[in-house]
């Protein structure tokens, strides 16, 4: 296999998220599934949800992804002035959260010594 075919194969593999028939599936692509979803929130809140539309994980770091993503809301929800598709690093998420706990007081750790205490009884 040479670096022609398996940039070509990277490439399929982004495209049938967007594209389930390449894989001869009929299926929705994720821009459909994210879209749908979005639907089912109340009216109220749809223009919200799509202004912060979050992405993460592997996928989200494909050059495109997001841009593709944001390209594709916006063609099926020409009235919502605003869509925003933005990526997340897990490692900042992680960090974010362990920050929040913190602010909050800590959390309370359960150890072993209290668990076997309590198989004694």
């Amino acid at each position: 296999m040479n670096v022609t075919d398996t940039i070509a194969k990277q490439d399929l593999c982004f495209e049938v998220l967007f594209d389930m028939s390449l894989l001869g599936k009929d299926a929705v692509g994720i821009q459909h599934l994210l879209h749908n979803s979005i639907l089912k929130c109340s009216a109220d809140d749809k223009k919200r949800v799509f202004q912060n539309v979050y992405v993460s994980g592997g996928i989200s770091k494909v050059p495109g992804f997001s841009d593709r993503l944001k390209s594709h809301l916006q063609s099926m929800n020409p009235t919502i002035p605003e869509i925003n598709v933005k990526t997340l690093d897990i490692g900042q998420i992680m960090m974010e959260g362990a920050r929040k706990i913190i602010e909050n007081g800590g959390c309370n750790w359960i150890t072993k010594d209290p668990l076997a205490s309590q198989k004694q009884h």
